[in-house]
């Protein structure tokens, strides 16, 4: 996680697709229960992939993040 200077932290969150949902699920809701409520927090995660997980935990889907691969 990184710290940021205004009010919102930012998290990089990298998790195989193809499973462990409960885990990502989770961590990413003690990552929210230990926050400071005054703080935003930003997850930047690839699109389409474990979006029931993070909405579970509270996360509110707010843009598309694309990661590119050579085919």
């Amino acid at each position: 996680m990184i710290y940021g200077r205004e009010h919102v932290d930012m998290l990089w969150a990298a998790a195989s697709p193809d499973g462990g949902e409960e885990v990502f699920h989770g961590l990413l809701a003690r990552i929210r229960s230990s926050m400071d409520s005054c703080r935003g927090l930003l997850l930047e995660y690839p699109a389409h992939q474990s979006e029931d997980s993070i909405r579970a935990a509270g996360f509110v889907l707010h843009r598309t993040l694309l990661w590119m691969k050579a085919e």
